[in-house]
């Protein structure tokens, strides 16, 4: 049994902006090309992100 190092965009997430935690937009819209890229200080990570299309 082993771990494969893998994203979290890779299994499905998307990170939703424009509304309170918790709540989830009716109309999301994907970033262009739904790539979105965030540079950390632990290193250099994709991310799914959708914007509030309501």
């Amino acid at each position: 049994i082993f771990f494969q190092a893998m994203s979290l965009k890779a299994l499905g997430l998307r990170v939703q902006l424009g509304h309170p935690v918790g709540q989830c937009c009716i109309l999301p819209r994907h970033t262009f090309n739904s790539e979105f890229v965030l540079i950390d200080t632990n290193g250099i990570h994709e991310v799914g992100l959708d914007f509030c299309g309501c």
